[in-house]
């Protein structure tokens, strides 16, 4: 087992949950896909354009990338997640990391989405610093994070 993934399986087991209790199909994107065409729309990433979504969870919205003609990669530290991810979408590219400590080099993205898994993580500052290592100059992170810790507080 890779340290840097076995530390972090209470943030795994949280998010996990969190789709189990969501009652959908390994998402957790209230908006959908209006809120992720929305953002890239407002942030002005060409087509063609190098893509991670971190928190990619079982991969939905790097199915929506590929198919708005962006290159996605997703990045998620669930190997049962990325493994519901690779079976539906094997010709999509999946990595298991740490948000905080990815096995990629500087500057190989224009751009990092990260949709309803900021608030799942524990070292947020550690995770925004790896993400500004992992942009290219002029990258633009687009972040939304809707999370509700008990579901009882929508009744």
């Amino acid at each position: 087992m890779n340290p840097r993934l076995d530390d972090r399986q209470d943030e795994v087991r949280l998010y996990e949950n969190a789709l189990s209790q969501a009652g959908e199909v390994c998402s957790l994107h209230p908006g959908r896909t209006d809120l992720l065409i929305s953002a890239l729309s407002r942030c002005g990433l060409p087509v063609g354009s190098r893509i991670f979504e971190v928190g990619c969870g079982c991969g939905s919205a790097v199915k929506k990338l590929d198919q708005q003609g962006y290159k996605a990669i997703g990045i998620d530290l669930s190997a049962l997640l990325l493994g519901e991810a690779r079976r539906n979408l094997p010709e999509q590219r999946f990595i298991q990391a740490n948000a905080a400590c990815m096995p990629l080099a500087n500057g190989v993205v224009d751009g990092i989405l990260m949709e309803c898994s900021l608030s799942a993580i524990v070292d947020i500052p550690g995770s925004l610093a790896e993400f500004n290592r992992l942009l290219e100059k002029n990258g633009v992170l687009i972040l939304t994070d809707l999370y509700v810790r008990d579901p009882s507080d929508l009744e």
